[in-house]
């Protein structure tokens, strides 16, 4: 690919990348207010002893700083390009109706892996080839088959957001 279609790559993925980043940094935002919160309703309300509730607010601030970690990584990061083929598709279910819960995962046999910057550079990432689990989103995960070989976005914390056919013509 030439330099011109990199950058196009770069400023079509990058909306991708950018929306999963600000749902990870408002997850962690609403993780510390909410254990905050249910840290003095336990102790308050509920008469449970302090150190229920300093359990309480350890979880969700380890959870909410595992979650800012993954939207800071992504919102200053670059995105990846991939060229893989999809050995299995996983899907995890949780939960009854109507707060089911649905994670996503594509294993994949990643041949070539490259972040793309905003002047069209690419940086090879060697460690990225080979077999890898990645999570998904509900939209890319429903558009691909197994054993279908396809370019896709990955965001800097390695989450799987779209295929490189979704942003850009791959026919050119």
């Amino acid at each position: 690919m030439n330099n011109d279609n990199l950058k196009k790559i770069y400023a079509e993925s990058l909306g991708f990348v950018r929306v999963n980043s600000y749902l990870q940094l408002a997850l962690a935002s609403m993780l510390i207010v909410g254990g905050m919160l249910m840290s003095l309703f336990v102790v308050f309300s509920a008469k449970a002893p302090m150190l229920v509730g300093i359990l309480v607010m350890l979880i969700c601030t380890s959870i909410a700083v595992f979650n800012g970690w993954k939207g800071y990584v992504d919102l200053k990061g670059n995105p990846i390009v991939i060229h893989s083929e999809i050995l299995k598709k996983e899907l995890f279910t949780a939960g009854q109706e109507p707060n089911r819960s649905h994670e996503y995962y594509l294993h994949l046999n990643i041949d070539e892996a490259y972040s793309v910057d905003f002047e069209g550079k690419t940086t090879a990432l060697f460690k990225l080839k080979g077999k890898h689990r990645f999570s998904a989103s509900n939209k890319i995960w429903g558009k691909v088959n197994e054993n279908e070989k396809v370019e896709m976005i990955l965001t800097p914390s390695r989450m799987v957001v779209a295929r490189l056919s979704d942003i850009f013509d791959t026919s050119l």
